[in-house]
């Protein structure tokens, strides 16, 4: 458990002098109210408070005298409430009149104790107070005689009125904007809205901590399959990336670095898992219940993006399987491997990653692969320290590096839309697969027959040297059924194995996600899309206001990072929340005709591409045999396409209740 020392701070009203409480999102009113009170209930202003084993200090110590009280307990992170001042009031009088330079040397002792405190290797989490925190201790700030007789105003039994920004992060179940997911599109969200000057904001996350995918793949040889510099924000650049293709460790903690950064953890309750979200249309606003209460917000952004869930196959008599079981996205570190009979099922870019690391340690592994798949030599190595360094400091070096890759793996996408082109991609990977597999039979095994691309490509170095292994068998077939500790293939072979791992993906275009947000009718976009998800660029659906999908139906490139996707929708979701703002709108819902209208081109574009043409059945794939996944143009057009908010492919609703179904001009984009 994280040890959290809650730092209560106190502000005042710089005309008035009245006081005001602030607390951490983790404490309740009454905890805040007594800690004031036993604090100023002692003569001095520095006494350490301990309520339900957390500290609680006073606002405003100077920084040595902070630093001795809170080093001794240790802490993993600290909360601190910033001082304020808010207008109104009578004019302040007598020694208030020193309140706004007590006000300032608060501030600046306050910054020093974050640093003396991050320097200590303590996590600072810092909670900006707003000009709407209440008042609630009504005393001159200067007066010590006065200290006293507030404690029988807020005494434990009595407890003092929250402030709104205790109301705000503890305890306040409507916001302006609700995220859905903590991973990289809840964490981009999140700080996009924070550069937007949207503060009223809150992050719900199932799981204890950022990182989405990242933080729940942790098997082993887990790692990008896009280039480091390309697969990072726009707006925290990471110029020390060690390898060319990150690992997984590396990735999760550029992440979480950017949380930090951008202080998004204030803005996050983890261990919150939505349950449903529902469109009131009256109120205008969304209704989300929880597996820890309910929440209404004005606008709602879904990042949970399609590789949350994973897939289990249904497989006969694989819930009997006596031995172990997990699939890759949830890898059971606690089952030694070694000198173990594995059957791994799937030959997709999970497998792809775990199987070359586990080998080596097993007694036996028996892939069942049903589909062949494309592999390309990969291009990674570990970046040197002088590049590194040239990295950050010569001026334009990491953006021409990363240019020059976002070309490079824009030329692999231009064969996807022009199947041709992809003759010579696709002798390179035979080339690949003959250099390293000698055996003629395993060969004829590992060759596709499909066109590379028709599938998602996948580079590894390790994986067909791993097959050629004297303990690797591949089974060219799908699994059939299992048999206690026999799995048997379709094709007849059969593996007595301890263990099953599954590397058989997740619910990319049957999401979850979709069966639980619902129209003011109390339809789900599930029932919406009837097994073929859409959605105008990606990111909004007729009949839904107010919800963005972020990494949504119609984007996916084959080849291009998510981040880049990810950051186009953004523009375009804040657009749409800027202009609600500006114009007074309460929603903004995309057009059913312009939706159809796009989507009926997107179809048609789609049709040449090597998606549709490959001659194979990928995840791109829908139930009803449509590409709900695909992108068919340039990530280029993407960047700009799916960025433009234009105000007349929506219709709004004014705040009085008016319609306005086309409004006049476009916001265009937010960056």
């Amino acid at each position: 458990m994280v040890r959290l020392v809650t730092y209560v701070g106190v502000a005042a009203e710089a005309r008035s002098g009245r006081r005001v409480v602030l607390g951490s999102r983790d404490t309740p009113a009454g905890d805040i109210g007594s800690a004031m009170a036993a604090s100023w209930a002692i003569e001095g202003w520095l006494p350490a408070v301990r309520i339900d084993g957390r500290a609680c200090f006073d606002g405003g110590m100077p920084p040595p005298t902070s630093a001795g009280l809170v080093a001794p307990l240790d802490p993993e992170a600290v909360v601190i409430v910033a001082p304020t001042a808010t207008s109104g009031g009578a004019p302040a009088t007598g020694l208030s009149r020193l309140e706004p330079v007590a006000r300032r040397w608060m501030t600046r002792t306050r910054d020093a104790e974050e640093h003396l405190s991050g320097a200590a290797g303590t996590r600072v989490v810092q909670i900006e107070p707003s000009a709407e925190d209440p008042a609630v201790m009504r005393f001159d700030f200067m007066d010590v005689a006065r200290r006293t007789p507030w404690t029988s105003a807020c005494a434990p039994t009595r407890p003092c009125q929250a402030s709104h920004r205790q109301e705000h992060y503890g305890m306040s179940t409507h916001f302006e904007v609700i995220v859905i997911g903590a991973g990289i599109s809840g964490v981009g969200a999140g700080v996009r809205l924070r550069e937007a000057g949207v503060r009223d904001f809150l992050i719900i996350e199932a799981a204890d901590d950022f990182g989405g995918t990242w933080r729940a793949n942790t098997y082993p040889g887990c790692q990008c399959d896009v280039p480091s510099r390309l697969y990072s924000y726009s707006f925290a650049p990471n110029p020390d990336w060690t390898r060319v293709y990150a690992h997984q460790p590396e990735i999760l903690a550029y992440v979480r670095e950017v949380t930090d950064r951008h202080r998004l953890r204030e803005h996050t309750r983890f261990g919150v898992r939505m349950t449903g979200a529902h469109w009131q249309p009256d109120a205008a606003r969304w209704r989300i219940r929880t597996d820890a209460g309910a929440f209404t917000a004005r606008f709602l952004i879904a990042g949970a993006g399609p590789w949350n869930e994973p897939l289990i196959p249904d497989i006969p008599g694989l819930s009997a399987f006596p031995g172990e079981v997990f699939h890759s996205a949830r890898w059971n570190h606690d089952y030694d491997l070694r000198g173990k009979r594995i059957a791994v099922l799937g030959t997709g870019a999970s497998a792809v990653q775990f199987v070359p690391a586990i080998a080596p340690q097993v007694d036996r592994l028996h892939l069942f692969q049903r589909t062949a798949q494309w592999v390309l030599p990969k291009p990674d190595h570990r970046i040197p320290k002088v590049e590194r360094w040239a990295m950050r400091q010569v001026p334009g070096a990491r953006a021409a590096v990363a240019s020059v890759e976002y070309r490079a793996m824009e030329m692999l996408g231009r064969g996807f839309r022009k199947p041709s082109l992809l003759r010579g991609v696709q002798a390179l990977a035979r080339v690949h697969l003959r250099a390293t597999v000698r055996d003629r039979e395993l060969r004829r095994k590992l060759t596709p027959e499909h066109t590379i691309g028709c599938k998602r490509i996948l580079f590894s170095n390790h994986y067909y040297p791993a097959l050629t292994r004297p303990n690797v068998e591949v089974h060219a077939c799908a699994v059939r059924t299992v048999d206690g500790s026999t799995v048997l293939g379709a094709d007849g072979s059969s593996a007595e194995v301890d263990a099953v791992i599954l590397g058989t993906g997740f619910h990319i275009l049957d999401m979850p996600l979709s069966n639980l947000i619902h129209d003011g009718a109390g339809r789900t976009l599930a029932d919406h899309w009837h097994g073929s998800p859409e959605a105008y660029l990606g990111t909004v659906t007729a009949g839904f206001p107010n919800v963005f999908l972020l990494l949504g139906p119609g984007l996916g490139t084959g080849h291009s990072s998510a981040f880049t996707i990810l950051e186009a929708q953004l523009d375009l979701a804040l657009g749409a929340i800027r202009s609600a703002r500006a114009e007074g709108w309460a929603s903004v819902e995309v057009r059913r005709d312009v939706q159809a209208a796009y989507n009926t081109d997107l179809q048609a574009a789609l049709a040449g591409t090597v998606y549709n043409t490959g001659g194979c059945r990928s995840y791109y794939l829908d139930v009803n045999g449509r590409n709900s996944f695909s992108w068919p143009w340039s990530t280029d057009r993407l960047r700009t396409q799916v960025a433009r908010f234009d105000a007349r492919d929506f219709s709004v609703i004014h705040a009085a209740g008016q319609p306005l179904k086309r409004p006049a001009g476009s916001a265009g984009s937010t960056r």
